[in-house]
């Protein structure tokens, strides 16, 4: 008869999990393309339109994606 057992814990014995460090995509060209072409055409404002071209470089593409859609929508 077993009478020792180990449990799987953050704090007991095994210390095999491990958590994957998940990448998120980067805006992609075509994307980068159709959102300058949406913000140069719906965008009067200098100041508006520099500071978003200027932000499209740190969007994912989950949120370049979003943004286009909310451009083709015009909820902006």
């Amino acid at each position: 008869m077993i009478t020792n057992t180990a449990i799987a814990s953050f704090e007991g014995p095994r210390k095999s999990y491990f958590f994957p460090v998940c990448k998120e995509e980067m805006i992609s060209s075509r994307q980068l393309r159709t959102l300058t072409e949406l913000i140069i055409q719906n965008i009067e404002d200098d100041n508006e339109r520099e500071y978003r071209l200027s932000s499209l470089d740190d969007l994912t593409a989950k949120d370049a994606e979003k943004t286009i859609f909310e451009f083709e929508m015009a909820r902006w």
